[in-house]
C-alpha cells in the first residue's frame, strides 16, 4: 500500500473549504485507520485544528508528534483520566462520576481541566441522554475546576439526522438555561458533512473523508478529493489456457476460448475481503482493464492482456476507494483498515516517495 501524503493534505484543505472554513478535527482513531498515527500527524499537523482519538494510547501517539488540541470522542476509564489530562486531552464528560474525577484532578493540578460534553444520539453510543443534559450541565456550571470547551454529538444516519439534530438543538437550549457557557459545538463527521445542506457547528470531524471517500454520495455537491491510497501487485504468471478449465476453489470461473489468465501476488492475506471477487471487479495494467475471476490467500487471477512483471492497480486513481469498498461489500473504513493492516504485516506500507520498486509481495522490504 502506497500512502500519498500530498493527497492527504490536499483532502484536508478540500474539506475545510467545502465546510465553509470550519475548524477541522482529523479523526485518527485505530492508528489513523491503520496507516499509522505518526505518518498522518506528520503530514497534517499544519493543516488541521485538532485530532479526535478514542483511547489513551491513541492520545499518547498523537501528542508525541503534535502540539494541537486532542479530543477524546470515547469514554475513558477513570484510571486513565489523570494521564489524559496531563497530555492535554479534552476528555468527553458524560456522567457525574466523571465530573467528580476531573474535579479531583483539577484540584491536584491547581488549574482548570478542559473537557467536552458528549450528548448521546443513538442507543449504545457515547454521551449523556438528552433528557439528562440539563442536570449534568448545572453541575458543570457550578464546578470551578472544569472548563467545557464544546458540546458534541454524532449523527447515526441520514434518515435519523433531522430528529437527532432537533434533539441536539434542544439540548443546547438546556445547556444555556443551566448557565453553562460553551465555546462552540460540533456534530458533523464525514457523512453528515455531505448530507447536510448547511453544516451546524463551528467544527467538523473528518476521518475516512481524508482518504478520498465521499461515502457514496453522488447526488449532491462533494469536495474535490484525491485518492490517498494505492494498492497494487506484480504479475508473476501469464498463460493462455484451453477452454473449459476451472479456475479457483469451487470452479469460481471456467475458461473460455481465447482466455489469457494472469496471476499476481495479492489475496485476502493482504486484507482484501474475499467478497470482492463476487462482484466481477476489474484491475488495471497501465490503460488496460483485467477482469478478476478468482482470489485466494495470496494470489489474484484475472482474465486479460498482460505480461509477467507488469504491475496491476487494485486500488488507486483508476479504482477509487468508494468503488472498491462497494465491490467488496464493506464500508470504506473497513477496507482501509484491512488493507493497511495487511500491508503493515507484509512490510509493504510505504509513502509515495518510496513508490519505485514497490510490490505487495514483500520484495520492496
Amino acid at each position: 500500500m502506497i500512502v500519498d501524503l500530498g493527497a492527504l493534505v490536499s483532502n484536508a484543505r478540500a474539506w475545510r473549504a467545502f465546510t465553509g472554513g470550519r475548524r477541522l478535527y482529523a479523526v485518527v482513531k485505530a492508528d489513523a485507520y491503520g496507516i499509522g498515527a505518526e505518518r498522518a500527524v506528520r503530514a497534517l499537523e499544519e493543516h488541521v485544528d485538532g485530532w479526535c482519538v478514542t483511547s489513551l494510547e491513541e492520545a499518547r501517539a498523537v501528542r508525541a508528534r503534535s502540539r494541537r488540541r486532542i479530543i477524546c470522542i470515547a469514554t475513558l476509564p477513570c484510571a486513565h483520566l489523570p494521564q489524559a489530562v496531563a497530555l492535554g486531552v479534552e476528555v468527553s464528560v458524560t456522567t457525574p462520576s466523571e465530573v467528580a474525577a476531573l474535579t479531583r484532578i483539577a484540584g491536584a493540578r491547581g488549574k482548570r481541566v478542559r473537557a467536552q460534553l458528549a450528548v448521546r444520539s443513538a442507543a449504545g453510543w457515547i454521551g449523556v441522554a438528552p433528557e439528562r443534559v440539563g442536570e449534568l450541565a448545572r453541575t458543570l456550571a457550578e464546578n470551578g475546576g472544569i472548563e467545557i470547551v464544546e458540546a458534541w454529538t454524532h449523527l447515526s444516519g441520514e434518515r435519523e439526522a433531522p430528529g437527532q439534530l432537533a434533539a441536539f438543538r434542544a439540548v443546547l437550549g438546556a445547556i444555556e438555561s443551566a448557565g453553562l457557557l460553551l465555546q462552540g459545538y460540533h456534530i458533523a463527521s464525514t457523512a453528515p458533512a455531505l448530507w447536510l445542506d448547511d453544516v451546524p457547528g463551528g467544527a467538523v470531524r473528518i476521518g475516512i473523508g481524508l482518504f478520498g471517500s465521499t461515502m457514496g454520495v453522488e447526488t449532491k455537491s462533494v469536495p474535490a478529493l484525491q485518492q490517498v491510497l494505492e494498492v497494487g501487485a506484480v504479475i508473476d504468471r501469464a498463460d493462455e489456457v484451453e477452454p473449459g478449465v476451472s479456475v479457483g476453489y469451487g470452479a469460481a470461473y471456467v475458461t473460455k476460448p481465447g482466455d489469457h489468465l494472469v496471476t499476481a501476488r495479492f489475496g485476502y492475506s493482504d486484507g482484501m475481503p474475499r467478497s470482492f471477487v463476487a462482484s466481477g471487479p476489474t484491475v488495471t495494467v497501465e490503460t488496460r482493464e483485467l477482469v478478476v475471476v478468482a482470489m485466494g490467500m495470496q494470489f489474484l487471477t484475472c482474465v486479460g492482456d498482460a505480461r509477467v512483471g507488469e504491475r496491476i492497480e487494485v486500488l488507486g486513481p483508476c479504482h477509487p476507494l468508494d468503488r472498491i469498498a462497494q465491490s467488496a461489500g464493506v464500508l470504506p473504513h473497513e477496507l482501509v483498515l484491512s488493507l493497511a493492516r495487511g500491508s503493515r504485516i507484509a512490510g509493504t506500507l510505504v509513502d509515495s516517495a518510496s513508490r519505485d520498486g514497490y510490490t505487495t509481495c514483500g520484495d520492496s522490504r
